[in-house]
């Protein structure tokens, strides 16, 4: 599991870029051939920036071109990427697509978001977009739901509400329970979640985190590895708790029976349930003939004193289909059927994308303009790199910390 990616064809002559699909920023960036810290294989535009704006903080520069997606365009002004850090761009992604609300993209400078763009120019059908996350690709609807990409009803959410008449930024929906094998736990810090494509894990507040770990390690000890020898608050000699899988940056040697010896995990967002089974909360990871299990949640310290103080991310996602219906201030979730479309293998959609053909100069890699009911659906390709290099990752750090703390060791014998 990784970041997700589509293809944008932008400028004239056309260029296609590579962006990560992202619902939880409104800011479109693309990297230029100015730029001296763009990873070395991205692809470049040639067009030139605008001049910046009075006593504008913002790094890059903005820019005006065409920018295509499936078989629409617009004329869009966004931000051309001049600097960047090293871990901003994963291999094969360029960019990046924020999805999110108009003030999101004031960076200091507000520009419109594409997709408010496209709908002010009337290309969508409604203010809505679709997003389903496979692990082998997945789908962007825009202007409504694609029914052939999920099971039954979509079940809605209504986005939590603004407080002090504050903008909307983010997919903020309120969370009023979670459950643990169907028993509820109280958790503190959880009011309020961000539903976000471009966020690989679930992140929590540590408190919340925390009380999630306290229930794991309470009720099921009898799983290798999650409880540390001696009970869960025993200190190692210099000071440290005992390892666990269940925390940032561990991964464990789990066999496919240990983790069906887990719990399920339930996020209640009003009246909807998001249920994930421990082999989906667990992150499967190969190294070699070992197979690692990750956790796939998280904490962020001082998450508990933003508006939201969680973030849903593709470990939630990769199970349900998404409908973002920022008309109707909703989000609807389903079970997704895949994502992925008949017949296109993992192999083929790295290749070109998932397809060349379009309208409107909207081509492009990336693009399949596959037309129903007057919206636009096609495939983007699940970056495995990035995925390997998240797990990976953590793996290391856990790798790490067992040199630093030896009493700690993988656990059970080699998974097949």
């Amino acid at each position: 599991m990784g970041e997700y990616f589509l293809a944008l064809t932008v400028g004239f002559p056309s260029r296609d870029v590579h962006v990560q699909v992202d619902t939880g920023s409104s800011t479109l960036a693309l990297p230029l051939e100015a730029c001296r810290t763009c990873r070395s294989d991205a692809r470049r535009l040639g067009v030139a920036p605008l001049p910046p704006p009075p006593a504008s903080g913002a790094r890059g520069a903005l820019v005006t071109a065409r920018v295509a997606v499936a078989n629409v365009s617009t004329t869009l002004t966004f931000g051309g990427i001049l600097a960047d850090t090293p871990d901003f761009e994963r291999p094969l992604v360029d960019g990046i697509l924020g999805l999110a609300y108009p003030p999101l993209a004031c960076n200091p400078t507000c520009v419109r978001p594409l997709v408010d763009a496209l709908v002010a120019d009337g290309r969508l059908a409604s203010d809505a977009f679709g997003i389903c996350t496979g692990r082998a690709g997945g789908t962007l609807t825009l202007g409504g739901p694609d029914a052939d990409q999920y099971q039954g009803d979509l079940q809605y959410v209504p986005l939590a509400p603004r407080h002090h008449h504050s903008p909307r930024l983010f997919y903020d929906v309120a969370v009023t329970g979670v459950t643990v094998g169907g028993v509820t736990v109280p958790v503190p810090d959880l009011n309020t979640a961000i539903v976000d494509s471009g966020t690989t894990v679930v992140v929590l507040a540590p408190a919340a985190f925390g009380a999630l770990k306290t229930h794991f390690q309470t009720h099921y000890c009898h799983v290798p590895g999650l409880c540390p020898p001696g009970g869960q608050s025993r200190q190692s000699r210099d000071g440290h708790p005992e390892a666990t899988w269940f925390q940032p940056g561990y991964c464990a040697t789990l066999t496919n029976a240990d983790v069906a010896a887990l719990p399920a995990l339930t996020f209640h967002l009003g009246g909807v349930p998001l249920s994930l089974e421990p082999s989906e909360y667990m992150l499967r990871f190969a190294a070699g003939r070992l197979i690692y299990r990750c956790l796939g949640i998280t904490y962020l310290d001082g998450l508990q004193d933003q508006e939201a103080q969680a973030i849903l991310g593709n470990v939630l996602l990769v199970k349900y289909y998404a409908l973002y219906d920022r008309a109707g201030d909703r989000v609807g979730f389903a079970p997704s059927t895949g994502c992925v479309r008949d017949g296109q293998s993992l192999s083929k959609l790295l290749a070109d994308g998932a397809g060349a053909d379009g309208a409107d100069g909207g081509g492009g890699a990336g693009g399949g303009g596959d037309r129903r009911g007057g919206r636009i659906s096609y495939g983007w390709v699940l970056v495995l790199v990035g995925g390997g290099a998240l797990v990976a990752k953590l793996l290391a750090d856990c790798m790490e910390r067992r040199r630093q703390r030896s009493e700690y060791e993988p656990i059970g014998e080699p998974a097949t």
